[in-house]
């Protein structure tokens, strides 16, 4: 199992290959799920994002390549999906968009959102017409839009090309709508002229804002630029509002140094950004210290109605005899301006899990649901990962593993968050596994259901 986090798993190439690596040391166990679909190259090839939900219980998502395999070096641009429910209880699959690597976008590693009229929102790490230095594939990356087409198919317009300097650059989150309309996401560079990390573009990462500009078209500007250092670097995942002024989110890097563990690796932070009459005003409730707490916070924090924060950390927790399987944590206002951390679970790596690589979300009960992106065996660390329920009570909370991920046929590596349905039934995708092809012998990812438990 790849032993690093998500900022070095952004390229798709080192995506495919830590597939790969998972799926080789994975033991066979059996896992409490349903297969809905398993992609097959032109299909789609590695569901990186967790999926969304429409009105009718459909399930969305996107690929992170695969689609027309002529293009972006033949492993194809990424695809946006549907598996529809049928009224017999059977799931299908189609296409509603193959990226091409172009204007439109590359490289889609992020969930998607709908708006309250249908329209479906999401980013890619590549493609558009900005001029970044991003290796082999052009463009900053893009935002885009579907819209339902008389034809009863989809149409895709991109409502934003980053140009890879101050506007941010990589894009690699989903989307949060405000009540106004407005867009709000994160890139991790870009912000700055100046590089945060060696050999890797310029800036420190940005949070977004798209707002309509009443011509039919979006206008973008930038609420907050990341310095680096104590300040926040790389938020890969997305923000989420605590009432209508406040935004929060986690950067993977910066804060307090984790050399200790991983030479030159941050802990990570969890930011706030409040709006004021004047702007956004930005404020750090927690920067990780690397041990019992957690270290390299991802995936979209969850909030409560009394304003706490919960989240999961891919590394830190039980730390020995090395540097842990990650956490899931709470941050609680404090009541003098600051904010505490409560550890709910650290997870060891066997049958409950490790790498918490996701967001975490509540059922009605308040329970929390996640999943890891390794574990679920009796072998430290070999597992190909699992869904987990963590159950109200004191600390730490109990933890249930309502699924175990470990066979080819059922799939491997859930990188993406869970999502519940009314019913609590749990939803997600695999980044390998299914039906093997010439692209990916060790499968193409699939998308999975667990029965409610």
């Amino acid at each position: 199992m790849p032993i690093r986090g998500l900022r070095s798993t952004f390229l798709c190439a080192h995506l495919l290959l830590a597939f790969v690596f998972a799926a080789a040391f994975a033991r066979p166990a059996s896992a409490q799920e349903s297969v809905l679909f398993a992609f097959t190259d032109t299909t789609g090839n590695v569901p990186f994002a967790g999926v969304t939900l429409d009105k009718r219980g459909n399930v969305f998502g996107t690929t992170a390549v695969g689609g027309n395999l002529s293009l972006c070096n033949n492993i194809g641009c990424g695809v946006v999906f549907e598996i529809v429910h049928n009224s017999d209880g059977t799931w299908s699959d189609r296409t509603i968009y193959s990226f091409t690597g172009g204007d439109d976008g590359a490289f889609p590693a992020a969930a998607l959102t709908f708006d309250s009229r249908g329209r479906i929102f999401g980013t890619t790490n590549y493609g558009g017409n900005g001029s970044c230095d991003q290796g082999e594939f052009p463009g900053c990356g893009t935002v885009f839009e579907l819209v339902h087409n008389p034809a009863g198919g989809w149409t895709e317009r991109v409502i934003y090309q980053f140009q890879g300097g101050n506007d941010g650059s990589w894009p690699t989150s989903n989307v949060t709508f405000d009540a106004q309309g407005n867009l709000y996401g994160t890139t991790v560079y870009g912000g700055s002229p100046n590089s945060c990390v060696p050999s890797a573009p310029s800036g420190c990462g940005t949070v977004f804002k798209l707002s309509p500009n009443g011509s039919g078209g979006w206008s973008e500007s930038v609420i907050y630029a990341f310095k680096g250092g104590m300040d926040g670097l790389n938020p890969s995942s997305g923000v989420v509002f605590d009432g209508a002024e406040i935004l929060f989110g986690v950067t993977a890097g910066g804060g307090n140094s984790c050399g200790q563990y991983l030479q030159g690796v941050d802990c990570g932070t969890v930011f706030k950004l409040r709006r004021t009459p004047t702007g956004w005003l930005k404020s750090t409730p927690y920067r990780f210290r690397g041990g019992t707490d957690g270290f390299e916070p991802l995936g979209n924090l969850a909030v409560d109605a009394s304003g706490n924060l919960y989240g999961g950390t891919y590394f830190g927790g039980i730390t020995a005899p090395k540097f842990g399987n990650g956490t899931v944590y709470e941050l609680t206002p404090n009541g003098s301006g600051g904010w505490n951390e409560n550890v709910y679970y650290r997870f060891t790596g066997l049958e409950d899990g490790g790498y918490s690589a996701a967001g975490l979300v509540f059922d009605a009960a308040g329970n929390l649901y996640g999943l890891t992106a390794a574990g679920g065996t009796s072998g430290q660390d070999s597992g190909g990962g699992t869904a987990f329920k963590l159950t109200l009570g004191s600390l730490p909370w109990t933890e249930t593993t309502l699924a175990s991920f470990q066979t080819l046929t059922e799939g491997q590596g859930p990188y993406g968050g869970a999502t519940l349905d009314s019913s609590g039934n749990v939803y997600g995708t695999l980044a390998s596994g299914g039906a093997a092809s010439t692209l990916c012998g060790f499968g193409c990812g699939v998308v999975f259901e667990v029965p409610a438990q």
